[in-house]
């Protein structure tokens, strides 16, 4: 792949992960009435901003 590719791979992953955070916030919310959102909402960030870290991450190796 030439760099080109590559940061055009990145840049879909990046938004895709970044889509993803917001559909799991936006899920979080519409349930605050189910659940203590407050202590839900904290671990869904956690969980998202990791799992954007790692996308991240492994796309740089592709």
């Amino acid at each position: 792949m030439s760099d080109k590719e590559k940061n055009i791979v990145l840049a879909i992953r990046l938004v895709i992960s970044v889509a993803m955070v917001y559909l799991v916030h936006a899920f979080v919310i519409a349930d605050a009435s189910v659940f203590n959102w407050h202590w839900v909402a904290r671990l869904t960030f956690v969980l998202s901003t990791l799992s954007l870290f790692v996308t991240v991450n492994k796309s740089e190796n592709v």
